[in-house]
């Protein structure tokens, strides 16, 4: 068998993306934040960029979602020195303690330092003592000290510590919520009121009360204090306000600085009349290649939001559910690819009436009903809501219930919206009572 090489040609079309392309879809990729940084770098190797500074007030939201007007650059900078971290709450108590003297204090100091992120002392003061070279009944002392601060419960050495320290500064606290904290701790997970009530040897209301007093308290003492670490800061792209039918959407542009060409760098490029040295034409096109992807930026978000929150008005204005959306659907509608769109919505956020909401957020996948997630989970919560909770509805109770309100869907489905909820399983909603 002979085998012969024959040359032929063959013609094809390849799409590839351009340098100028792939920069411009990372700058549209950038949140706010990376984004400033992105055009710092820029400016300070370019010699062709002048940089405006950022004017105006500038709306800006932590983590939690709350909403400060104020200059962008001066909220960053003191946030860390407005908040308080629960080591310094304790020092500042500490030095105003009465009826203590400068060995305990400094003992004191040193458990504070020795606490975990709870608030709790793990250590043992044996093992304390011998470190700082000091008996045990100091240790022991300069704990009572300390446990004397606020939160209540601070420098326990177990959740029952923590809790009976609290019980013993609250005027409401009977027998059985003691009795509660140190003997049947256990029970409380179980919602059992009967078997609290046997347990502590008296009525049904008498348990509910003790219960209802214990749940009450707080069983991480530095719970909503700072950590000491930088709070991490959403810069909104725009704010999205709604006026009676109206709603009207403003691009944030406060945040970032302006790049522009240098006027100087021009009239010098100008006069060389084409002789333009080989690194100044190198700065030309970078140049243009930013100014160039930030106004692409602008452009495609502002599309982006124009027709989210067109598809979702009745969402802003009468805080109806949110419509089944896709991002493939969004790239359809406006012409673009879909990755173009997935690119715009990565960590984008929005202000809407005080709150910061990832853009994600707008984006609702649909059930097989044709109905949309955000509304099965707002049924589901109704529902939860009017059960009973001697009989709490199991998963495939509530299945049976949206069926019949044409929301078809999954045990599993609802199982998962439950837990996204934070809503426990029926087992963990059971109130239990004589008859059950």
């Amino acid at each position: 068998m002979r085998l012969n090489a024959v040359q032929f040609q063959k013609q094809e079309q390849h799409q590839r993306a351009s340098q100028k392309m792939i920069q411009s879809l990372g700058v549209l990729q950038m949140s706010q934040t990376r984004l400033k940084e992105y055009l710092q770098e820029a400016y300070e190797s370019n010699p062709l960029l002048e940089m405006a500074e950022c004017g105006g007030d500038a709306f800006c939201c932590n983590a939690m979602g709350e909403h400060a007007q104020s200059d962008i650059g001066d909220t960053l900078r003191s946030s860390a020195q407005m908040q308080q971290t629960f080591v310094e709450y304790l020092y500042e108590q500490l030095m105003f303690l009465p009826n203590i003297d400068e060995e305990q204090r400094v003992l004191c100091k040193y458990l504070i330092l020795c606490l975990d992120h709870k608030g709790y002392l793990v250590a043992s003061l044996e093992e304390l003592a011998l470190r700082v070279g000091t008996d045990q009944l100091a240790m022991e002392e300069a704990l009572f000290c300390l446990q004397q601060l606020e939160p209540a419960g601070v420098g326990a050495r177990s959740l029952e510590e923590c809790l009976l320290i609290q019980a013993k500064r609250d005027v409401n606290a009977t027998e059985h919520v003691y009795r509660l904290i140190e003997e049947h701790l256990d029970l409380m997970v179980a919602n059992d009121m009967p078997a609290i009530a046997k347990a502590l040897d008296c009525t049904i209301t008498e348990a509910t009360e003790a219960y209802s007093i214990v749940r009450g308290y707080c069983p991480i003492p530095s719970d909503g204090f700072s950590d000491g670490e930088d709070v991490a800061y959403c810069i909104p792209e725009a704010e999205i306000i709604a006026e009676g039918n109206t709603v009207t959407i403003h691009l944030n542009r406060s945040f970032l600085p302006r790049l522009t060409y240098s006027g100087a760098a021009q009239e010098m490029i100008v006069q060389a009349k084409g002789q333009t040295d080989p690194y100044l034409k190198q700065c030309q096109r970078a140049a243009e290649t930013v100014l160039s992807a930030m106004q692409e930026r602008e452009n495609t978000m502002r599309l982006l939001l124009e027709y989210v929150v067109g598809y979702q008005k009745e969402y802003f204005i009468h805080r109806a559910p949110l419509q089944p959306l896709t991002m493939k659907a969004v790239a359809k509608a406006l012409s673009v690819h879909p990755s173009t769109i997935t690119r715009a919505v990565a960590d984008k956020y929005v202000l809407y009436q005080g709150t910061t909401i990832p853009l994600r957020r707008f984006f609702v996948s649909q059930a097989k009903s044709g109905t949309s997630s955000d509304c099965i989970k707002k049924q589901i919560c109704i529902l939860i809501e009017q059960e009973k909770r001697e009989h709490p509805y199991s998963d495939e109770q509530l299945e049976q219930l949206l069926s019949s309100e044409q929301m078809v869907v999954s045990r599993r489905t609802i199982a998962k919206y439950r837990k996204e909820l934070g809503i426990p399983a029926a087992h963990g909603r059971k109130t239990r009572t004589k008859d059950n």
